[in-house]
């Protein structure tokens, strides 16, 4: 006589039998050493073979549309149901859909805010912060290895209407003082720390470093990098070397 593997009551069970039989989620599971349990594999491939098929339902009836007319008939559908919904007096329904559409125009903004947030930052702090290395002598190594490091120091923030770049302490969260008309840090201040701190990532200290540092073609006046240097360097960094004038070396 066969015993069944699970079973919704031990009545089903002959007596004898009753004592290899665990509970297990309100149901009675033969005791198998050595035997894994795939239930809850066999409920997660179900669900997933049910997704995939209400997927491929729903994909073939906008088979042979392209985006914008698809479009055009998910915004005619909603057109219809807020006519509907204004006839019938369903204010419910009419400010849901206002709702969503003011989410969707909200998190356009704000995705468009932060972008533009980015952009600006890249172009403003990445250049006044090349600059203020270079200013400061930094070796080739020194402008690779700094460049992402210091940046991490400086906080922008919007304070009546304008934005600030403000040099904050190593702590990430305390603005650092320093020789600013305000009292606080300028970004030369900030290169100035790193000029003690790391040595030996700028020129004239008196301490060697293993990196080439960026240099003047003789007689010129003009910065030269190597690619390799060049290929390390921020989108901002690569567009204030080519606007100084800097050339870049194999």
């Amino acid at each position: 006589m066969s015993l069944p593997f699970l079973s919704e009551t031990l009545d089903a069970i002959p007596e004898a039998a009753r004592s290899f039989y665990e509970e297990a989620d309100g149901k009675f599971k033969l005791k198998i050493e050595g035997l894994e349990d795939t239930t809850g594999l066999k409920s997660a491939l179900q669900a997933e073979r049910t997704r995939a098929k209400d997927f491929e339902k729903a994909a073939k009836r906008w088979q042979g549309l392209d985006f914008d007319e698809i479009q055009t008939i998910l915004r005619e559908r909603e057109d219809a149901k807020l006519k509907t919904a204004k006839e019938t007096g369903d204010f419910d329904t009419i400010l849901n859909q206002h709702k969503s559409k003011w989410q969707l125009e909200l998190d356009a903004v704000k995705a468009e805010r932060d972008a533009l947030a980015i952009a600006e930052r890249a172009a403003t702090v990445g250049n006044t912060l090349v600059n203020a290395l270079a200013k400061a002598g930094v070796t080739e190594e020194g402008l690779e290895l700094l460049q992402d490091r210091l940046a991490r120091r400086i906080k922008s923030e919007t304070a009546d209407g304008k934005r600030l770049h403000r040099v904050m302490a190593a702590d990430g969260v305390t603005p650092l003082a320093g020789s600013a008309s305000d009292g606080f840090a300028t970004l030369d201040d900030l290169v100035g720390e790193a000029r003690i701190t790391y040595p030996s990532l700028f020129k004239g200290t008196g301490a060697g470093g293993s990196g080439t540092p960026p240099h003047k073609a003789a007689g010129s006046g003009v910065s030269t990098i190597t690619r390799k240097t060049f290929e390390t360097m921020s989108p901002a960094a690569r567009a204030a070397h080519f606007k100084g004038g800097g050339k870049i070396t194999d």
